[in-house]
């Protein structure tokens, strides 16, 4: 004859071989574990590398303009690697956009690089054209800011269409690293 035994006295009869200390050790690593799960709300995941020059940015992407965000639609929706299409009224192009309205694509956020837009705000958008598509896209790790943080960028821009035309690539000044020495205390 076979006796079912409940899974909790199975369990109970496992800890009861244990010792004091590894009890202990199992309920605080048991416990610290529900922790973390039950207030971890997200894990972020985008790491941008390094920072570009408004020079380098400026003619390293394929489109660069100002615009107003006028409406934010998220694309696959279920899907965990969504994206949002923003679509933005250019008010000041540069460089790539002739169009008044432009749609490009930026991650849906919770750590996938998506840029924050905010319908009725104005940008400084920095943006790239997606692999083997026609899209364009931005996202944290660019340059793109809100229009108000962004007067050395819309300096820069507006010099560059009244400078006269070159040849060659554009030759932009390496980041500047300040090095301070250390000195001793103030007298």
């Amino acid at each position: 004859m076979i006796r079912m035994v409940p899974a909790a006295t199975t369990k109970a009869r496992k800890l009861e071989g244990l010792s004091k200390k590894n009890k202990l050790l199992f309920f605080a690593s048991s416990s610290c574990f529900c922790v973390f799960v039950v207030t971890a709300s997200r894990a972020d995941a985008c790491t941008c590398v390094g920072g570009r020059t408004t020079c380098q940015a400026f003619y390293e992407e394929t489109a660069v303009f100002v615009g107003r965000v006028d409406a934010i639609t998220l694309v696959t929706p279920a899907h965990p690697f969504s994206k949002r299409r923003v679509r933005l009224a250019v008010t000041e192009a540069f460089r790539g956009v002739s169009a008044a309205q432009i749609e490009i694509v930026t991650g849906a956020g919770h750590g996938d690089c998506g840029y924050p837009f905010k319908i009725g705000e104005s940008y400084f958008v920095y943006a790239y054209r997606e692999r083997n598509s026609a899209t364009l896209a931005t996202g944290v790790c660019s340059r793109t800011r809100l229009l108000r943080d962004a007067a050395e960028d819309l300096a820069f821009a507006r010099a560059q269409k009244t400078a006269p035309p070159f040849s060659g690539a554009p030759v932009c000044p390496p980041v500047d690293i300040v090095r301070q020495p250390v000195s001793a205390r103030p007298r």
